[in-house]
């Protein structure tokens, strides 16, 4: 059986792309800071695929400071991903997310934690103030966000980030959303409960440089649009009535032109500005169309958002269920839980034997391995022979299960013995 994993009171989420100037100055305000709130925390630092040097310092923070774990993405998959990895192997109570280069400062927990404690709120989020900002950018950054807010379903506020600390209760909410195009700011504010806000002024990077373009800016603001309301497509069908409109107008205008004055040859200017109109307007509405199908096509392949290729701990799965597999596995753990708990009152060989049928139909063949080897051990000492061979049927599944294609998730081939104690 899994040994009970110590109880850790917070847990921070650090996305890493290409860090390694700022990881030492961030361990170090890290632990002065994180140690003065709480003994049980720890720190999740998700390499991204980095070039640099960030996943061998990595591997040395951890050596130096067990509390740092790190896991280490097959590729650069972004930071929404890097996050959701983070997000998925959090043990905490609290989990807070931030960013390497202290931008966002750690010292800003300490007034965020006890909002959260209070247990009026859910979400504690720092918003930026833009007192030194430029103008021109902070009159782009109204612009955006209002055009936003009329557009997506959910209310999202200027200055305000990834920097936040949810609950139990919200990350649970975030893993269950199995979809793929993930735009984090908007499922925070999609997911509601009860959030507050803490303001701070704007931070400069200690060290390194902003992995942000405006190129990526901009592609993050139409995931922003996209992600969260067909209103695009709704104003494609407005801007085809209108401009059909136009075009009949126009047309009676030419109409009564030529009954009055007679007729005469259009012209050159006004069919190539015709033309040229609506050929743009129609390389726009197939924009649109052409994204929304993209998106559907990403969600119907179902492939993972990450895929880990090193991590700190060990029997590490190598990616992480979203949605409703999500769901299931947390009824799993609970299960092996309570099968912990009652321990004394099963035959251990039986226990051993249902939770490895239980992972099996969950398609992780590793764990289910661990648990039907040590059952079938169990039985043949006992001289069970009818459970012995069901083990081994199951060893010779689970065997088998990398081979094939993973099957989708079906609750009813768990163990009828599982449920029955589940029920």
């Amino acid at each position: 059986m899994t040994s009970m994993s110590p109880h850790i009171s917070l847990s921070v989420v650090i996305p890493c792309y290409n860090e390694e100037e700022s990881l030492p100055r961030l361990v170090e305000v890290l632990e002065a800071q994180l140690g003065a709130l709480t003994p049980d925390y720890e720190v999740i630092l998700v390499d991204d695929g980095s070039r640099d040097r960030t996943l061998p310092m990595l591997r040395e923070v951890n050596r130096e400071h067990p509390r740092f774990r790190y896991l280490s993405l097959s590729r650069n998959f972004g930071k929404e991903s890097a996050m959701l990895a983070g997000l998925s192997h959090a043990r905490g109570d609290r989990v807070a997310i931030m960013d390497a280069d202290l931008q966002h400062p750690p010292s800003l927990l300490a007034e965020m934690l006890p909002l959260l404690d209070s247990g009026d709120y859910s979400q504690v989020v720092a918003r930026r103030t833009r007192t030194n900002d430029p103008a021109v950018r902070t009159a782009l950054s109204r612009v955006y966000y209002k055009l936003m807010n009329r557009l997506v379903d959910v209310q999202l506020e200027d200055g305000v980030g990834d920097f936040r600390v949810l609950d139990k209760m919200a990350v649970q909410a975030l893993m269950t959303l199995g979809e793929t195009n993930r735009f984090s700011k908007g499922l925070f504010a999609w997911i509601g409960f009860p959030t507050s806000v803490v303001d701070y002024e704007n931070v400069s990077r200690e060290a390194g440089a902003t992995k942000w373009r405006m190129r990526d800016l901009f592609n993050y603001g139409i995931d922003g649009v996209v992600s969260f309301n067909y209103r695009p497509l709704r104003m494609s069908i407005w801007l085809g009535l209108l401009v059909t409109m136009v075009a009949v107008g126009y047309a009676l205008w030419v109409l009564v032109d030529a009954i009055v004055n007679g007729n005469s040859v259009p012209g050159y200017v006004t069919t190539i500005c015709a033309v040229t109109a609506l050929g743009g307007v129609q390389l726009v509405v197939l924009g649109v169309i052409g994204e929304y199908l993209g998106r559907i096509y990403a969600e119907t392949k179902q492939r993972p958002l990450f895929l880990l290729k090193e991590s700190s701990e060990t029997d590490v799965p190598v990616t992480s269920a979203l949605g409703r597999e999500h769901e299931a596995l947390q009824r799993l753990e609970l299960a092996r839980s309570a099968y912990a708990a009652l321990h004394r009152y099963l035959a251990v060989a039986d226990c051993e034997e249902h939770i490895g049928y239980a992972l099996l139909a969950l398609d992780r063949p590793g764990a289910a391995v661990e648990h039907l080897s040590h059952a079938r051990t169990l039985h043949d000492e006992a001289g069970r022979t009818d459970h012995v061979a069901a083990c081994e049927a199951g060893l010779s599944a689970a065997h088998g299960q990398r081979e094939r294609p993973r099957p989708a998730l079906d609750l009813p081939r768990v163990a009828p013995p599982l449920r029955a104690r589940l029920s």
